[in-house]
């Protein structure tokens, strides 16, 4: 620090005027003169990531302003574990909406990581899971509706992106990229299972065999539910792309953390039947009408 800036305002206000003395002056001040030392902000901050998960020392690793790796970083937190998903590990960029998330909807104390470090924490993740399946789902309003409340329960239940396959080689694109304060890193378990859900007896994780078709999952659930809807409109979510294929059509597509979900078959209330019979009705009554109308016209 060696200057100062004496901000003095005139009688009406109007006019302001900016007296530059060094620090050690012996400027005369004035009755409402404001004085600001000048000195440039000090940039040792607290700058860190907090990686979250399959890592060997997860918490919040210090980290430079600019410079500091995501290998660096992964080095710091110990290495992956040899149960770490790398295909599904996700970098969350600055403090951003997953932030928001961790700290205010669920009232995680990111300084304080020791109750959740470990896992997945999935409740976190509820909006960003739901919707990015329903993005490319065929879902009705209706099935909407049915879908997230499902989804709701698989995410509040279930146990269990950059690609991180070449975090920890020196020279790679990835190892190379700059991390920035208030990034979170989420490395989850590989998956093991797939999540059954929807209209199944037991809704939950069945785990993963090889060559089994998406009817093995059901029963392996307890079957189909009462008010399921036929097979051709079961669905296989892919855990990593969300993409949506129709099970029947692609029986042997399921990979380890996909899901299997069976959609509703809505009961439809007496009430709610005559309401659309009467729409039906209506319509038929104005197409009647307008063809009689041609018919006169016609003539």
């Amino acid at each position: 620090m060696d200057s100062v800036d004496i901000y003095r305002l005139s009688y009406d206000g109007e006019k302001m005027n900016v007296v530059k003395t060094d620090i050690h002056g012996n400027t005369p001040l004035q009755r409402g003169d404001r004085i600001v030392v000048i000195a440039n902000e000090t940039q040792r901050k607290a700058f860190n990531v907090i990686v979250i998960g399959e890592v060997n020392r997860p918490g919040i690793i210090p980290i430079s302003k600019e410079n500091t790796t995501i290998r660096k970083v992964i080095e710091d937190a110990g290495g992956f574990t040899k149960d770490a998903s790398l295909r599904k590990a996700k970098l969350y960029r600055g403090r951003n909406n997953i932030r928001f998330i961790l700290e205010k909807e669920f009232g995680l104390d990111l300084e304080k990581l020791n109750d959740y470090l470990k896992g997945w924490p999935n409740p976190i993740l509820f909006e960003y899971e739901k919707n990015t399946m329903l993005r490319m789902s065929n879902l009705t309003e209706e099935d909407t509706i049915f879908f997230l409340a499902d989804e709701q329960i698989r995410q509040m239940t279930n146990e269990a992106s950059i690609d991180f396959s070449d975090v920890l080689k020196e020279n790679s694109e990835t190892a190379n990229l700059k991390v920035k304060d208030g990034d979170i890193i989420i490395i989850p378990p590989k998956a093991t299972t797939v999540y059954v859900f929807g209209q199944v007896a037991h809704p939950g994780l069945v785990k993963y065999i090889e060559g089994k078709d998406f009817k093995y999952y059901l029963d392996a659930a307890g079957g189909l539910g009462q008010l399921a809807r036929s097979e051709d409109e079961i669905m296989i979510i892919k855990g990593e792309s969300k993409a949506w294929l129709q099970a029947d059509e692609n029986p042997h597509s399921i990979e380890p953390g996909d899901y299997v979900y069976v959609p509703k078959n809505p009961v439809r209330s007496f009430d709610y039947t005559l309401g659309k019979i009467a729409t039906y009705l209506s319509i038929a009554g104005s197409l009647a009408t307008i063809l009689i109308l041609i018919i006169q016209l016609g003539k």
